[in-house]
């Protein structure tokens, strides 16, 4: 079953107001990629068309008393996403769930894009990237 939990090996910081998730582990911290899905810069590619649920948890630190979103992306489209924001996050050890289902084509690839109101924060490495096909 094509499936995947990705997940940081460090910290990240970022100096942006956004950014794409470049998971870096696959493999270590109960981390795998499996059944023909592949990653590379963080973006995962399914092997097969069907049904999958794709979820993500990212800890922000160090953030200001802005905002901050998360979004899942198919194909890197505004067309094809899942959001979620959170105003007022706490300046550390904030986290953001999101979780959705997406009817995927093969060879569709799926990122974690990140924003903040601030221009420098960090990202913890217990933030996951996690996705099976359900159908």
């Amino acid at each position: 079953i094509p499936s995947w939990r990705i997940g940081l090996t460090a910290n990240v910081s970022i100096s942006a107001t956004g950014a794409d998730l470049e998971w870096n582990n696959t493999s270590t911290n109960g981390r795998f990629i499996q059944g023909g899905c592949s990653a590379s810069s963080g973006i995962v590619t399914v092997p097969i068309a069907g049904v999958y649920q794709i979820n993500a948890s990212v800890r922000f630190d160090n953030v200001s008393n802005t905002y901050v979103e998360l979004y899942i992306k198919v194909n890197n489209s505004d067309d094809t996403y899942m959001y979620h924001v959170e105003g007022d996050p706490l300046s550390n050890y904030h986290t953001i769930s999101a979780s959705e289902i997406f009817n995927l084509s093969a060879n569709d690839n799926v990122r974690i894009r990140i924003y903040s109101g601030d221009s420098s924060w960090t990202l913890h490495q217990l933030s996951n990237f996690s996705g099976v096909m359900i159908g």
